[in-house]
């Protein structure tokens, strides 16, 4: 099972994570203060129910990844999407 958290920016510091299971929401939403926070807090919540999780933030997701390593991993991936959005937001302003 994949386990897909949507993040979004509420205000900033607050983030809402958005947990779903093919599609269909699996617990309530949760708020962070970090998308790093959001990331490692959200698939150490997957264990026992999902073996894979995938994060999505303005778009741009992480690729699906094994819960540990996603945890493990969380301030990576964070900054990998940071980065991902920054760089479709110039994108779009240079077109």
């Amino acid at each position: 099972m994949i386990l897909t958290v949507e993040i979004d920016k509420i205000a900033p510091g607050i983030y809402e994570a958005h947990p779903t299971l093919g599609g269909v929401a699996a617990r309530e939403p949760e708020t962070y203060d970090r998308i790093d926070t959001a990331i490692r807090q959200e698939a150490l919540g997957a264990e026992g129910f999902a073996n894979f999780v995938e994060f999505i933030y303005g778009g741009m997701s992480t690729g699906t990844y094994e819960v540990q390593e996603a945890s493990a991993n969380a301030s990576n991936l964070a900054n990998r999407l940071v980065a991902l959005l920054a760089q479709l937001h110039l994108f779009e302003e240079s077109r």
